[in-house]
């Protein structure tokens, strides 16, 4: 495992549920840039760097006939995550305390949706360079790859986004989220 600091190990970062990586919003955005997904009964979903895997939790909760799986390097956010997944006895969700870099070749399966919030920025080559070998190895064709990444130079992505949702839906008073 590489070599992260005991802040980086322990630290608890809990960004709740977040709604726009639920694979029925997923479908939505995409559906608004044109391309048509497949929405299975059952579906594959993998969150990479997960947190307290909080959406991993709520997408097991709406799609019970799924499998998700979703896998953090820190331990004390699957302590927490397989804490959520007892409670809530989601019995289709897989927690793995793993780290990218050590386990990039150990997941296999075709999965309908792959998707990393928030850590794909905090993260060096080699780790960006896993989650395409994961990417390539394990997305379904057809399958979807979403990025939460709001800082640099993907930011100026996201004002697009909301450029193109205002021209489509003008009733939407959209400006406020590009200020």
């Amino acid at each position: 495992m590489p070599s992260y600091s005991e802040y980086e190990r322990e630290a608890i970062f809990d960004t709740g549920i977040r709604e726009h990586l639920l694979p029925e919003n997923l479908k939505i955005i995409a559906a608004l840039k044109g391309t048509a997904i497949l929405q299975p009964d059952r579906i594959r979903v993998l969150e990479l760097c997960c947190g307290t895997a909080r959406t991993a939790c709520a997408i097991a909760a709406l799609h019970p006939e799924s499998e998700v799986v979703a896998l953090d390097f820190n331990k004390n956010h699957i302590d927490i995550a397989e804490r959520q997944k007892a409670e809530k006895k989601l019995l289709n969700l897989t927690l793995l305390h793993a780290d990218l870099l050590d386990h990039a070749n150990s997941i296999s399966g075709d999965f309908d949706y792959i998707y990393i919030h928030g850590s794909f920025s905090w993260i060096g080559d080699d780790a960006h360079n896993a989650v395409y070998q994961i990417i390539d190895s394990n997305l379904k064709e057809g399958g979807v790859f979403a990025v939460h990444h709001l800082s640099g130079h993907l930011a100026s992505a996201t004002t697009e986004f909301w450029k193109e949702f205002n021209s489509l839906f003008p009733q939407h008073d959209t400006d406020s989220a590009l200020q």
